[in-house]
């Protein structure tokens, strides 16, 4: 079970944290997006995400990063520097994403994200937009894993749309074509360091 809503506060996150997910998304910094109905902005300081660091230690829950933006790495190393949070680290990097958390998805945005990963990190790319599949190879040929479906982009090819199935069996065929087998549920526990329940 993995719980997200970056729009909530930390008492309400907490009420839903005591119920123990195995994995819960943190934003770090500004999530800044724009919606067809409407726009979203949260901010995200420091002192909250540490908050937040302490509340997943309490109830045995991993943390999982959305980091939109370069800059959002600085925080998380901070809240690594104090000794809030463990590796391996669990990010995952957004691309293409509308709104003020927006970054561009290309190669060279890909590249420069990935380059100042800290070492232990294990990283996800999720990618909006027709580069999506260019970004998706490119991570899993760097050794980074990706975030695939309908919610990450609906398109399997311009003008062609596809659900969840078609996403994740055309990712795991290029994982394999380039010699990267798709982990199994145990595999991904181990290391993500996720005991089973």
């Amino acid at each position: 079970l993995q719980y997200g809503i970056s729009t909530q506060t930390l008492d309400q996150r907490r009420e839903v944290v005591k119920n123990r997910p195995e994995m819960m998304s943190v934003a770090a910094g500004a999530h800044n997006m724009a919606f067809l109905e409407r726009d979203m902005m949260m901010l995200h300081p420091r002192q909250e995400i540490a908050d937040m660091m302490r509340l997943c230690a309490d109830y045995g829950v991993k943390p999982e990063f959305e980091v939109f933006s370069i800059g959002e790495l600085w925080l998380i190393d901070d809240v690594m520097q104090k000794g809030l949070l463990k590796p391996p680290v669990l990010m995952t990097c957004f691309f293409g994403r509308p709104g003020g958390a927006w970054s561009p998805p290309t190669m060279k945005e890909f590249l420069h994200r990935v380059e100042a990963l800290p070492p232990h990190a294990v990283y996800v790319t999720s990618c909006t937009g027709p580069t999506h599949i260019a970004l998706e190879t490119m991570a899993v040929m760097q050794g980074g894993h990706v975030r695939v479906g309908t919610e990450d982009e609906p398109y399997l090819y311009p003008g062609v749309l596809g659900d969840n199935v078609d996403h994740v069996s055309r990712i795991a065929r290029i994982a394999k074509e380039v010699g990267r087998e798709v982990a199994s549920v145990e595999e991904a526990r181990a290391k993500l360091q996720i005991p089973a329940r």
